[in-house]
């Protein structure tokens, strides 16, 4: 398996590692994710501001297909970031810290209202402490790209074509090897060139 040229240096700690070992059965055992949040309630700042170290519970999951991708996250697996707003951009990585546990947000409300990832709107009168489908994760930051990368300029790569992301109601998706590898070289690409412009 070919790695990325920019792996080395921006993807999570435990990627990175095995990397550097040559170890591709570790690699396998990881995959990919990509999630977003409306900038309004999540941004990269707002990690930056509680540390690159700090934690925090991915709350919020309530789409069908996303609350299942969340159900089958495991710890270590990395995953892009991605803010929606006026314009959607990849501007970092965050390593999963937990595997997936109940998400509180969704039957309490006293709860919703203390976690400032997800607003109090989430919450589904159908949940209960006895039921609920909708998991949670841990996360933290451990790479933050000097320029962000819009999702327009990703439409342009046949591995991007078609992927789930383009869905506006999707907010936790899984994505390719090949589709890491493409936002990872473009993250260094910029990078290394001041005058680019994504």
């Amino acid at each position: 398996m070919q790695q990325s040229r920019s792996q080395l240096s921006l993807a999570p700690s435990s990627i990175a590692q095995s990397v550097s070992a040559h170890s591709t059965d570790q690699l396998a055992s990881h995959a990919y994710w990509l999630f977003k949040k409306d900038v309004e309630h999540f941004s990269i700042e707002s990690l930056e501001e509680r540390g690159r170290k700090r934690e925090v519970l991915w709350t919020g999951v309530r789409d069908s297909t996303d609350a299942a991708n969340a159900k089958a996250i495991r710890c270590e697996d990395p995953i892009l970031l991605c803010t929606t707003g006026a314009d959607a951009v990849i501007s970092g990585i965050l390593e999963a810290t937990s595997d997936p546990i109940p998400d509180a947000t969704a039957w309490d409300a006293q709860f919703s209202r203390r976690h400032w990832v997800t607003p109090p709107d989430k919450l589904d009168p159908g949940c209960s402490i006895g039921y609920n489908p909708y998991w949670a994760v841990r996360v933290q930051l451990v790479a933050t790209f000097e320029r962000a990368i819009s999702l327009r300029a990703l439409s342009e790569h046949p591995a991007w074509q078609g992927a789930d992301v383009w869905d506006v109601d999707r907010m936790l998706i899984p994505v390719s090897e090949e589709q890491w590898d493409v936002v990872i070289d473009m993250a260094a690409d910029m990078r290394s060139a001041p005058s680019a412009h994504v």
